[in-house]
């Protein structure tokens, strides 16, 4: 399992805090697994002093309020008698504002702690900003998120932004190296993944999917095989339907840059340099890839291999040899 101490990253970002001057209202925004997580509960260690900190919603501790759920709801930000939600499950009579509202009970602050947060509504932004216009004393609330400016503006102005960037490739080979993780190349993976993502791939022994992906595309382009067995091999990989829309828009970014920036192809991508191809085509085939991603998200039942053919179709008329 990967700890604070293994990410120098996070250690910069900590260190650069100024504890004297911080906002009662502090927002970690970073891509996902780059480790807002970690971070934030060495900021709430450091405020409470607690050392062991849980952002389990299911592990209650008296000065730290976690909201770490799929969905969040205005009554768990900010209940009311009158409404008609019930109580929720795992907090009982517990909701943020009432929490913050009131005293420490074992430490020097309370903390309230918003996973995700670019995930709440716009209604519930508001009730949040009542409380960071006038934060009660000795009381923290800490949102993470992983898109800049998806919160009101208003919630920006009264907060301290901690950004985490993320690594490049040779910075992720070098930690991967640095946590005995010799044998893994960043290379190997999707740009977009960060290191704590491809820490998790090969604990979970799936660091072959994006390389195993790729070959099946090159033989695509060889057309040494039918498309329907190209399609299925694709459909039988360990993955998600949103994972490999990602990973075929991944393939085609790497392959535009190369020639918009007359870069020479290698490693994994290193038989596609013979190809040629129009921009247009590959920019408007990442367009339709993205609508499709949109479309499996408003309804998760769509037909894969549907829209698997009509990819592996245009990938075939876009690129030549």
């Amino acid at each position: 399992m990967i700890k604070f101490e293994d990410c120098n990253w996070l250690e910069d970002a900590f260190n650069s805090i100024n504890f004297n001057t911080l906002s009662h209202s502090i927002i970690i925004n970073g891509p996902s697994g780059i480790g807002k997580k970690l971070l934030s509960k060495k900021i709430i260690s450091r405020l409470t002093n607690i050392d062991k900190v849980s952002l389990n919603e299911d592990e209650v501790q008296p000065d730290i309020f976690v909201l770490n759920r799929d969905k969040i709801l205005i009554n768990q930000i900010s209940y009311r008698e009158k409404r008609s939600q019930p109580w929720d499950e795992k907090k009982g009579k517990r909701d943020l504002l009432s929490f913050i509202n009131m005293s420490p009970v074992n430490s020097p602050s309370k903390v309230a702690v918003i996973v995700d947060a670019d995930m709440i509504s716009e209604t519930i932004q508001d009730v949040l900003l009542k409380t960071l216009e006038e934060p009660p004393k000795d009381s923290y609330i800490i949102m993470t998120t992983s898109r800049p400016n998806v919160l009101l503006d208003t919630i920006y102005s009264r907060s301290q932004l901690i950004n985490i960037n993320p690594l490049n490739n040779s910075q992720k080979d070098l930690w991967l190296k640095s946590i005995g993780l010799t044998d893994f190349n960043s290379y190997d993976f999707p740009s977009y993944y960060s290191p704590i993502q491809i820490y998790k791939e090969i604990e979970e022994n799936n660091q072959s999917n994006f390389k195993e992906f790729i070959k099946i595309l090159d033989r695509h382009f060889s057309r040494s095989e039918s498309q329907k067995n190209i399609i299925k091999d694709i459909m039988d990989l360990n993955i998600n339907t949103i994972i490999k829309l990602n990973f075929f828009v991944e393939f085609l970014k790497i392959i535009l840059e190369s020639k918009l920036r007359n870069i020479t192809l290698s490693g994994i991508y290193n038989t596609f340099a013979s190809y040629s191809f129009s921009n247009l085509k590959i920019s408007n085939l990442i367009l339709e890839i993205n609508d499709m991603r949109k479309s499996v998200y408003l309804v998760p039942q769509i037909n894969e291999s549907h829209m698997l053919n009509v990819i592996m179709s245009e990938l075939l008329i876009s690129f030549k040899r």
